[in-house]
């Protein structure tokens, strides 16, 4: 005779995010072999590299346009109305877990708990509107930030609860949360340690095919947008350039492309590779090519973004190079973990002296290295991450009852 479940039942959550990335599918998965099904309704749904599980019903959506500002705001305008029509066509019952980007897609949860009382809980993944008003595009007392603190104020308030993924960002969130809001939960990024993991470049066909075996590589993997300022790296490059034992990797799209790929021409950086995006099957690859990785912030912008790819770099057996001037969550796990260094970002004399610093003492680059590989195995593995999402959904699902 099967003995009886005590765990309640999970109505069947409805996550929306119009671009789900690795990390999010795995969020998926996991939460469906955690709770039984999910449904997951995002763009981009034909570029998915690995396989889900046939318990994540997967929803296509539109895909999200970053080729110019215009076409960004049309495609999140088609996404939000896709996941409201996923929304009214979901049980009631049913638990939202609602991404925030694109930034009104939060306004989905606030219709679904006015009109059928659906709980829903916001994942702030980029803060805004701070994060604009740091990078200067908005100002602090215009009217487009009150109004979107206002708007962050009536979503936030008949959400359930809020995750932040990390304590600098949920320190900001608590901040701006009106008395009686909702719970801020902190749960960082993570990697599948299995999916990602150091490699020797003597074993590593992307390695060899862009002429990294033989050199110590510096990685930056990700978007090349306004967020993150390449600048420094590329001047610690043009002071390097007479040397043969570092070269520089850049691989990523974003508005700031053109101008980065003008500068490595018009210098003739010929220790700089600049490449797109590449599929998610050459990410393990990719990553493990990097012997230092590059996390950089716009200075100001620390505290409103979590950069998820620290975490694979991490994995990857990558030394961390993290260009900041303010306290934030790379910079602080730098320290804990002893697996990097953190520089001012103005401090391009800073980097190279780093670099030459590791070049000079191999050990210390390794060290560094084996410490980052450790600190991904220790803190941020998939399995007990996303447990802590498993578990805030049975919540949001009792609190139904």
């Amino acid at each position: 005779m099967t003995k009886p479940s005590l765990t309640p039942p999970v109505h069947r959550p409805l996550l929306l995010n119009q671009v789900a990335g690795p990390l999010f599918r795995e969020l998926a998965a996991d939460l469906a072999h955690e709770l039984g099904a999910v449904t997951l309704a995002t763009g981009h749904a034909r570029d998915f590299a690995r396989a889900l599980p046939e318990a994540v019903e997967v929803r296509a959506g539109p895909d999200y346009d970053r080729r110019s500002n215009v076409r960004r705001a049309w495609s999140w305008l088609r996404f939000f109305f896709f996941a409201l029509g996923e929304v009214w066509r979901s049980d009631p019952a049913s638990p939202l877990l609602i991404v925030s980007n694109p930034p009104f897609l939060p306004l989905v949860g606030w219709l679904a708990a006015f009109f059928r009382r659906q709980p829903y809980a916001i994942l702030i993944y980029d803060f805004y509107p701070g994060l604009l008003e740091r990078m200067g595009n908005i100002s602090t007392n215009g009217w487009i930030a009150k109004l979107w603190r206002r708007f962050n104020r009536h979503t936030w308030l008949r959400a359930r609860l809020l995750i932040a993924i990390g304590e600098h960002m949920a320190a900001n969130v608590r901040r701006e949360l009106p008395a009686g809001g909702p719970p801020v939960h902190v749960i960082s990024n993570w990697v599948d340690t299995g999916f990602i993991r150091p490699l020797a470049k003597a074993e590593n066909e992307f390695a060899r095919r862009h002429r990294q075996q033989e050199v110590r590589t510096v990685l930056y993997a990700g978007n090349l947008g306004h967020t993150h300022d390449l600048d420094p790296l590329l001047n610690a490059a043009a002071a390097m350039r007479d040397r043969t034992d570092w070269k520089f990797l850049i691989v990523g799209e974003g508005a700031r492309r053109e101008t980065i790929a003008r500068r490595v021409e018009q210098e003739r950086l010929s220790n700089v590779t600049l490449l797109p995006f590449q599929p998610e099957s050459e990410l393990p690859q990719l990553l493990a090519t990097g012997d230092v990785a590059v996390v950089t912030f716009l200075p100001g912008v620390e505290g409103y973004i979590v950069p998820s790819k620290t975490y694979y770099s991490l994995a990857a057996g990558s030394a961390l190079l993290v260009l900041a001037r303010h306290p934030n969550e790379v910079s602080d796990l730098v320290a804990r973990a002893q697996c990097g260094v953190t520089i001012d970002p103005q401090n391009s004399a800073g980097i190279v002296e780093w670099l030459e610093h590791c070049g000079r003492d191999p050990e210390l680059l390794q060290r560094c290295r084996r410490q980052a590989r450790a600190a991904a195995e220790m803190y941020f593995g998939r399995t007990a991450n996303t447990a802590a999402y498993a578990a805030l959904f049975r919540k949001l699902s009792r609190d139904t009852r």
